[in-house]
């Protein structure tokens, strides 16, 4: 996990990672682009884990009750090779209570079917701030043309979901009738 401070504006050299209960510098002493050469081989700053087993990806939003909400992308080895989809919680970006399971498959990440997953509010297009009881969760497809797919549906303005990539226009049309996910 890392972070930096919003007056910075995610400004080179000014983000944190989480390490053993602190934050610490995220790159290594003395790093500049002027000698990136002699840093190939070197570490980055500590960072601990926030979630267990290989994560892809992590989204959080802002919940509308107080505290956040996080998706997680995993991959997980017991004893043989999960995809899954997590819900966490969380009252300070640092400490996280896990769910719920929202997707899973056995085998790589190539069997999931909602990567790269994050939040999309049930009454409006916001991504940031969404109520814990009501909410989509949106991601991408693994397929060989670039989609979006909405869990269990976005029945949004138009029932559709949007997805613009390198000016091609690929739509999946959700189930209208779905509710947003509940929990």
């Amino acid at each position: 996990m890392a972070r930096s401070p919003a007056s910075e504006q995610g400004r080179p050299g000014t983000r944190k990672t989480w390490c053993d209960g602190t934050w610490v510098d995220s790159l290594p002493a003395g790093f500049n682009k002027d000698n990136i050469a002699a840093f190939y081989e070197v570490p980055g700053g500590c960072a601990t884990p926030i979630s267990d087993g290989n994560p892809v990806s992590f989204a959080v939003a802002a919940s509308t009750s107080g505290g956040f909400l996080g998706l997680s992308e995993h991959l997980v080895d017991v004893p043989t090779q999960k995809w899954e989809v997590r819900l966490y919680s969380s009252p300070d970006l640092v400490h996280w209570t896990f769910m719920t399971t929202i997707r899973q498959t056995d085998g790589s990440w190539d069997t999931g079917d909602l990567h790269f997953p994050a939040f999309l509010s049930a009454n409006d297009w916001r991504s940031d701030l969404v109520s814990e009881n009501a909410f989509y969760v949106v991601g991408t497809i693994n397929t060989s043309e670039p989609r979006m797919r909405a869990l269990p549906g976005a029945n949004r303005r138009d029932g559709r979901v949007h997805h613009e990539q390198y000016g091609e226009h690929h739509t999946e049309l959700p189930d209208a009738a779905a509710a947003p996910l509940r929990w």
